[in-house]
Formats: C-alpha cells, structure tokens, sequence
C-alpha cells in the first residue's frame, strides 16, 4: 500500500522513502508510504542466565529484541509487548531492565504493526534463568548445653544457627562435631562435661546449594544437684574412761543424674565432742558431684555417759566389842569415807548405807576422804555406798564389819567351904555339901549356860553337869579337898 505525501519544505524529517520535487522554486517532498504487513523478529534473546543482584533474590536483566516487516520498517515505528504467564495477561514493552526472581521465567514477547494494525505471528520466546550465586551469612551463637536425668543434652541446630540469613530467605541448618558429618541436632553426654567447652561446626545452606560454615562453643553443664539422704539422728557412747563423744563415720545415700558422687562429712569422723552426757554436735553431710553441684544434709548426734562411778570401798574388817574398852557388845571402827569418781567428774549424788544386825539400817551423810567413826552392833554390818552421775548411772562398792565379842564372861565364886562328916548326921564317912551357884555376868549374853565340875584333889572327876546361875548344887563328898569349877 502505498500513499502519496507532501511536505516540505525537503525530506530531512520524513521517515520514509521520499523524493524532493522542485515547483517554482519551491521543494517539496514527493513520496510513497508503505505501512508493511506483520512484524517477524530479526533479534530473540532465546535462553539468558545471569547471576543474582548482590543481596538479592533475582537480578534487573537486559536484552534486546527487534523485529522487522517485509518494508523493512526500522524497529521503533513497532509496539511491543510480553507476558509471564503464557499469554494470559501483556505488558508493554519486551521486559527488558525488568527484576526477575531467582529461578527461571519463560517470557513471551509479540510485535504490533500500529499502520498494519498487524501483530507478529510467531512470538519471541525468551527463558530468563537467575541463578543465586550468593553465598549465605552463617551467623552462630555460643550454646550451654543443659543436660538432664539422663545426664543427656540435645542441642538443635537451629539454635545455634537460627540467625544466619540469606538473599532469597529460606536456609537450613545443620551442625557438627568433626566439621564432615552434619546433623540436625548433637547429643552430649556425661563424657562431654569434662571436655567442656566444645568448639562445633555449623553449616548453613540456602534453596540454591550455596551453603556457608561458621563455629560455636558449647558448654556442656549439669546444673542438677545429686540427691543426698542422712541416716537418722544418732546416739554414741562416751568412750571408756573419757567425758566426751567420738563423731561417727556416718553413711549417707546419694544419686545424680551423671558422676559417681563423693560424700565429705563435718566434723570428720574420729573427732571428740561434747563434755557433758546429751551434748550434741550436728554433723553435716556433703554430696558433691564433680560439677559444681553440692547438696547436704544434717544428722545430730548426741553423746550418751553410760559409764557408771567408781567407788573404792575398804576392806573388809573384823574388830572386837573390847575396841572401844567399854564392856558393852558393840564395837567402834574409824575409817576415811572412799572418794568416789567418775568419768565426767564427781558424781552428783554420794550416799551411805549401813545395815547392822541389831541396829538395822542407818544412812549417814559421806564426806569424801572425810574420817568416819561408827560404832557397830555385835555381828556382821554392811555398809553399801552408791554414786549417781548425770547421766542417771549409779556405782556402788560395799564392805563388811563385823563385831565379835571378844570379852571373857566375869564370875564371882562363893567362898570356900570347910565342912565335917557330921555335918548330914548320917554317921558316915561323907557328908552332904550345898552351896549357890554364882550369878555371871557378860557384855554381850543375858542368859548365860552355866555348867560345873567337882574334881577331887587326885583329879578325880566327881560331878559335871550343868546348872543354872543362883541355883543350888548339892553334892555327897567323902573326905578330902574338892575343887569346883
């Protein structure tokens, strides 16, 4: 199709094939139009793949696409327009200098003959591959590690990774013991807590492969303290002969989560408390696990005196009623009363008892190492001290006197008799002789036994009975010299 125009003056301007014709003395522009058919692309980018803009998820990409017509139209007198969604909706322009996301974007682009009103037949197609070359920022926190009952810590990756970032967003996270074997998440165990602190990897990665590392410490801790439980309160005995307590070794149960737990014990065990029986000492019991971790416990002890006082009695003695040269049956002994003691001192209570045969029992005041004199019945007396100490234990040591009447009984005889044969009237050679048994007398016995013999002066025994004092005892007797007895 072809068109004539006229302008002028000349063609500098004109856009097309144009001849300048001269009519008096004035130029014109003669020429024909042609307004071409539709647009067929002489340039298509096709296939274009770039890198990421610098912290970016895509890039601004640039290109060219031209088309022509069969009258060789230059490319701007054409309309252009492209799609990224397969012709369903169009831009204008052909998307060139626009942001693509990282990925691949299929993109459409049509020509428009405004003068045809004709738009290309065939489009150009363009594949517009952003690829992400940007490494991720690895961004790692320093962790504790709490370990628990088990003595078992688990650390996530993402928590010591989870603030690294990247260009197009989404990471992953993984970490590390070795820096070559990455996990999700690391267990620690009992053996970490004395290698503690622990140097880990952390790799971090992004949709695109790019992956970055960085390092942490860990610090594996076990904050649980071992669980402890005391023996009940105990009771010890003073030692022989001392007034205080021994502290004993004391067992306590214990647990923890991870170590083998050593127990201390305060005061240590085979040290002496106390002075007094009930005094007490608390003993503290300590579990310490190894970690910083420490529990106690407390159990009282208390010392008991079960120790009883000492008394040293004296001897056994024997005296007689003559001792204190009275003639009466009893007799006086002097002693000095034992000094008791104990093993916490002198006892709290001294007392004396004496039980006598006849004077029955009789509780005198003892003044240690005082002198002491008492006067015994005849017979054996018992005399028994006892000593109690605070802690409720009595001793007691006991001896004898005993009183034997060693005074003879007195007798007064009768005067001698001087008698005849005559003297019965029965005309032989013998008499009758009666005389009064004498009355005796003692310091001790009231009812004395009397018996008596008649010896004749050859030693003859006459007579031997007994009798009874202030009785009468008659008694035939030739002539001759008796004695009576």
């Amino acid at each position: 199709a072809w068109d004539y125009f006229e302008g002028g003056p000349g063609c500098a301007n004109v856009s097309a094939e144009w001849n300048e014709v001269f009519l008096n003395n004035i130029v014109f522009c003669l020429g024909l139009t042609c307004f071409g058919d539709n647009p067929v692309f002489q340039l298509c980018p096709g296939q274009i793949t770039v890198g990421n803009d610098v912290d970016s998820c895509g890039a601004y990409v640039n290109y060219q696409a031209v088309a022509t017509d069969s009258c060789n139209n230059p490319n701007r007198f054409f309309l252009y327009e492209y799609s990224t969604d397969g012709g369903m909706t169009w831009l204008p322009g052909t998307g060139s200098g626009e942001f693509y996301p990282v990925g691949v974007t299929n993109l459409q682009i049509r020509a428009y003959n405004p003068r045809a009103m004709l738009y290309s037949l065939r489009n150009c197609n363009v594949q517009i591959e952003v690829l992400d070359t940007q490494l991720p920022t690895a961004v790692c926190l320093n962790q504790n590690v709490i370990v628990g009952a088990t003595c078992e810590g688990t650390l996530l990756a993402e928590n010591v990774a989870g603030l690294s970032y990247d260009n197009c967003e989404d990471v992953t996270y993984q970490i590390s013991r070795d820096g070559m074997t990455f996990l999700d998440a690391l267990t620690f165990t009992q053996a970490d807590i004395a290698n503690s602190p622990i140097l880990i990897t952390a790799e971090v990665c992004d949709q695109s492969g790019n992956c970055q590392t960085c390092t942490a410490t860990v610090y594996v801790v076990d904050e649980e303290d071992p669980m402890i439980t005391c023996p009940a309160d105990v009771t010890v005995n003073m030692p022989n002969g001392t007034c205080h307590g021994i502290v004993p070794d004391l067992m306590a149960t214990v647990s923890d989560n991870c170590m083998a737990v050593t127990v201390t014990q305060s005061p240590d065990p085979g040290v002496a408390f106390g002075g007094a029986h009930g005094d007490e000492v608390i003993v503290t019991l300590t579990a310490d696990d190894g970690n910083g971790n420490v529990t106690s416990c407390e159990v009282t002890v208390t010392v008991e005196d079960t120790q009883a006082p000492l008394i040293p009695c004296p001897d056994d003695v024997t005296v007689g009623t003559s001792s204190n040269g009275t003639g009466d049956c009893e007799g006086d002994y002097t002693w000095r009363h034992p000094i008791p003691f104990d093993n916490c001192g002198i006892p709290s209570n001294y007392t004396l008892e004496i039980v006598e045969p006849i004077s029955g029992t009789s509780n005198p005041v003892p003044v240690a190492n005082a002198s002491f004199t008492h006067v015994f019945d005849e017979g054996t007396s018992t005399l028994t001290y006892e000593a109690t100490d605070l802690g409720g234990n009595m001793g007691s040591c006991s001896f004898t006197v005993t009183v034997v009447d060693d005074e003879i009984p007195m007798i007064t005889c009768p005067m001698d008799i001087m008698t005849t044969t005559s003297a019965d009237g029965t005309g032989d050679c013998a008499t009758d002789v009666t005389f009064t048994v004498p009355t005796p007398t003692d310091n001790c016995d009231m009812d004395l036994e009397m018996n008596y013999a008649i010896v004749k002066d050859d030693n003859t025994v006459i007579a031997i009975g007994a009798t009874t004092p202030g009785g009468m005892i008659t008694q035939n007797l030739e002539i001759g010299t008796y004695r009576v007895t």
